[in-house]
């Protein structure tokens, strides 16, 4: 009896909640979701809402797609609600200039799309015509919390006034590609009382400062100022410094500010000492360290490049620091690094390295870091994949033999260790500034800390 009964059972029998957590927890692996629901008619049902979060309508596939996908949503008007993020883009074809019959049919399909969908938490325009409809919905959606542009045209009727219960909480303003100016009514948005996050590209700081500096000051609640660029290399003149530190003056009470790892200031120039006092957080290359921050109180620094740098001391001693974060990313670990942080940050919580060169530890290279509560590990290494050099090797391979490295000599001497991973790369497809766990290849040992008794979460 049973063995009968194991055998009518199938994962498909799971409740719908713990499924949903499952396809929560794959869905950020590729083609992880439409596979599963192609597994049956029960799980296409459970998965339907996570399939449709995420919408692009790109013009180059025409307005038969579009209608094609606006005309499931009229048959299915639960579905409707599912969609959390949209993506209007290369939409420009109905700009001035096109006969007025492909204006009034694109802008009926993007307005259609925006009545539907009436949950929306992100919108992307690229390259897209903005109408006053369109610009309407924008500003009173309830939900809207992020809005990108690069750029897009914005009918001169639109009307700033809709935005006045706006809820945005993000605004990302890129530059467009060939060059051409964004509209002013994106740089109006700057002023939404609701925003705490404005990520800009660096050549549209001056358009930017500009408009601030005309027009009365924004808001208040403004917390993250997130400079990037596009590209390998960028040289930041006069120019786009001073319209830097207007936009910093305009938004005193920011706690983070973030510049390309690739940004170099040419000539040499230093933020003025009443310019971003409130600033915790850092994110720059190495030498921006020491030109934005000597008079700041920073809690958490991160050090990013494209080319493996030495940590230098003067780099951890710029300012008045307090740091309780640091992240390196493409540095080359020396021995004397570790030395570098546990002297200058001894406060530390949290520690994580992308290296492109480290040696590897050995059973004394425990950090002298009382405070810390989590440590992540990245570098290249030789194909055996092992973080440490163990005199006592375990026959079982090198996760054991890192895992009796935490366990007996890293835990006694890091109370507070709640999370370790040591992720060895032979390959990745892109190391960058935001995650760096980009593996193709490798060994990745991730473990937690779990009353008392380290338990491992992820191995590949």
């Amino acid at each position: 009896m049973h063995q009968q009964s194991m055998s009518q059972n199938s994962l498909p029998d799971l409740p719908v909640e713990v499924w949903r957590d499952i396809i929560l927890y794959l869905q950020n692996v590729p083609k992880a979701v439409p596979t599963i629901s192609l597994v049956c008619r029960h799980l296409r049902q459970v998965c339907r809402p996570f399939l449709f979060e995420r919408i692009v309508l790109d013009g180059f596939s025409g307005l038969g797609r579009a209608f094609s996908l606006f005309l499931f949503f009229d048959n299915n008007p639960e579905a409707r609600g599912w969609v959390k993020e949209l993506r209007l883009s290369n939409w420009s074809i109905v700009g001035p200039g096109m006969p007025a019959r492909g204006l009034d049919a694109s802008a009926v399909a993007m307005e259609k799309a925006f009545k539907m969908f009436h949950n929306l938490r992100a919108l992307e325009l690229f390259k897209t015509f903005v109408t006053p409809g369109m610009w309407a919905h924008i500003g009173g959606s309830t939900h809207l919390r992020r809005l990108s542009f690069q750029p897009a045209y914005v009918s001169p009727d639109v009307e700033d006034e809709c935005f006045e219960q706006s809820r945005i909480q993000e605004l990302k303003l890129n530059n467009a590609d060939n060059g051409s100016s964004i509209p002013d009514q994106a740089f109006m948005l700057m002023y939404l009382e609701s925003l705490k996050t404005i990520r800009i590209d660096v050549w549209l700081l001056t358009g930017a400062g500009h408009f601030l500096e005309e027009e009365e000051s924004p808001n208040d609640n403004l917390e993250v100022l997130d400079i990037f660029a596009e590209g390998t290399s960028l040289r930041m003149e006069n120019e786009y410094f001073g319209a830097m530190g207007e936009i910093l003056a305009q938004y005193p009470d920011i706690t983070h500010l973030s510049t390309p790892d690739t940004m170099d200031i040419r000539p040499v120039q230093t933020l003025a000492e009443d310019i971003a006092t409130n600033l915790t957080s850092f994110q720059g290359r190495p030498s921006n360290v020491r030109l934005f921050c000597k008079h700041l109180a920073l809690e958490s620094l991160t050090i990013s490049a494209v080319a493996a740098f030495p940590l230098k001391e003067e780099y951890l001693t710029a300012g008045p620091f307090q740091i309780r974060s640091l992240s390196l990313h493409g540095v080359g670990w020396e021995e004397r690094t570790m030395g570098l942080i546990e002297q200058h940050c001894p406060q530390l919580e949290e520690l994580k390295v992308y290296a492109f060169t480290m040696p590897k530890m050995n059973e004394t290279d425990t950090p002298n870091l009382p405070n810390l509560k989590s440590i992540a590990l990245m570098c290249r290494h030789t194909p055996d994949g092992s973080w440490f050099e163990i005199k006592a090797s375990s026959p079982a391979g090198w996760r054991d033999n890192e895992r009796q490295m935490i366990e007996q000599k890293w835990v006694p001497k890091l109370p507070q260790l709640i999370h370790a991973r040591f992720n060895s790369v032979f390959s990745w497809k892109h190391f960058g500034p935001v995650d760096g766990w980009g593996c193709v290849e490798g060994r990745d040992l991730d473990v937690t800390l779990v009353r008392g008794e380290f338990k491992r979460r992820r191995q590949t």
